[in-house]
């Protein structure tokens, strides 16, 4: 187990346990506020699993049966992730509205200032953990994980503020600070959805003209046309189809394939798959 393995296995048991714990003080005190603020952990739970599954599975390379390599399972799970936290974000919006119309007791305890408190430095802790490991590993997976334990953090501080104004008599602050994390959790999901579905539907993620406008400039080159382009997750591919002069050599034609595929690398950080169509007379070798 590497070292970015490592801690999203740390961060998976830490978030873990922030959501069962807030989930039964949450039930105890009949709060709102800490459900809500639980089912958030929740999310950085489903987030932690994917980072796992994204290294243990996206990694593994090209096989007889998947050419393209297995990147494209974590756009699957992220997808899945994304519906999940929509589905329980539900439950967040149906309890409010019914405590809007016909009130609730809410119990505040010791013990709940205590464990959300405890959650909001842990996930402060762990974000900046996080962050350095997945810079010094270079994990983007990591460094997108340290933000939503960072906002987690935010979270529970705003739940932690809450039950304080509660105990002062603001009771209605219960249902006011449940609708935010309501609505980040909708935001959080429906990114998730979106993104995972552009790559899951092969969604072009470069304008074929920055294209166009390279390649156009490779001697040889007559023209450039049916350009394509697809992300995986990780990798990105384009394809395009070369007009070279009709006259040219294997040799040479090959040769300005490999010139156009190396600028495609450079230029975009992209894989080219290319085909070849000879044309009339252009520019000389």
């Amino acid at each position: 187990m590497n070292k970015a393995e490592r801690t999203m296995m740390l961060a998976l048991t830490c978030n873990s346990s922030l959501f069962l714990s807030k989930l039964v003080i949450g039930i105890m005190t009949n709060s709102l506020a800490i459900v809500s603020d639980a089912l958030h952990s929740l999310s950085d739970v489903f987030t932690d699993l994917l980072g796992l599954m994204g290294v243990r599975i996206s990694e593994r390379p090209e096989d007889e049966d998947h050419h393209y390599g297995h990147y494209k399972y974590e756009a699957i799970v992220s997808f899945t992730i994304g519906i999940l936290i929509l589905l329980s974000s539900t439950y967040i919006f149906k309890e409010g509205v019914e405590r809007v119309l016909h009130g609730a007791v809410i119990e505040i305890r010791a013990s709940s200032f205590l464990v959300v408190g405890i959650g909001s430095v842990v996930a402060y802790l762990l974000s900046k953990y996080e962050e350095n490991v997945g810079k010094e590993v270079e994990s983007l997976t990591l460094i997108a994980e340290s933000k939503h334990a960072l906002s987690d953090s935010i979270s529970s501080f705003s739940v932690l503020i809450c039950l304080f104004l509660i105990s002062r008599g603001f009771w209605f602050l219960d249902v006011l600070v449940s609708l935010g994390i309501f609505l980040f959790l909708v935001r959080l999901g429906v990114k998730m959805v979106w993104k995972s579905s552009e790559i899951l539907s092969d969604k072009s993620w470069i304008d074929p003209s920055v294209i166009l406008e390279e390649v156009g400039k490779v001697e040889g080159v007559l023209d450039v046309h049916d350009v394509k382009s697809r992300w995986d997750g990780k990798n990105r591919y384009i394809e395009m189809h070369l007009v070279l002069r009709g006259d040219l050599s294997l040799e040479k034609a090959h040769e300005i394939a490999d010139e156009v595929e190396r600028i495609v690398e450079r230029k975009f950080n992209a894989k080219a798959t290319i085909h070849m169509e000879p044309g009339g007379e252009g520019k000389s070798e």
